[in-house]
């Protein structure tokens, strides 16, 4: 007998949130397959844990590829999601793009979110873009 949904997805969530601890990316990737292929359909956490894995190892292909999943599923997202984002896509530009696709679904972004994007802008040598993120953050009084 198999386990319910709900239970399954709450393992999953802890097998992904722990290879992500290891540095396992691969093994965590190899179970996000079988979700996709077998179920149970992955959830906002399935995806904020593999972004936070991709960024972890600075593994930008991936992070991009499990982004674009992200968004063709439908999944709602939510303010981890957005810091998850800005932290691992390797392109400004695209971390930006996605915390913006975040915004505008109605999630409000937080001080986690603009700290994220200010990293990533320290990745990418903007610093004039960390500052107006910077301004940008404290004028919603985070």
């Amino acid at each position: 007998m198999c386990p319910p949904a709900d239970a399954r997805l709450h393992a999953l969530a802890s097998v992904l949130t722990t290879a992500r601890a290891q540095r396992q990316l691969p093994a965590a990737l190899e179970l996000y397959g079988e979700m996709q292929a077998r179920g149970p359909t992955p959830t906002v956490v399935t995806y904020n844990v593999l972004l936070s894995a991709c960024a972890a190892q600075a593994d930008g292909n991936t992070a991009t590829r499990v982004a674009d999943d992200l968004r063709a599923s439908g999944v709602q997202t939510d303010a981890k999601t957005a810091a998850a984002l800005a932290a691992a896509l390797p392109c400004l530009d695209d971390a930006f793009a996605a915390v913006e696709r975040v915004e505008r679904s109605g999630v409000e972004l937080n001080e986690y979110v603009m700290s994220a994007l200010i990293s990533a802008c320290g990745r990418a040598g903007d610093w004039r873009r960390a500052a107006h993120v910077f301004h940008e953050l404290s004028l919603i009084h985070i």
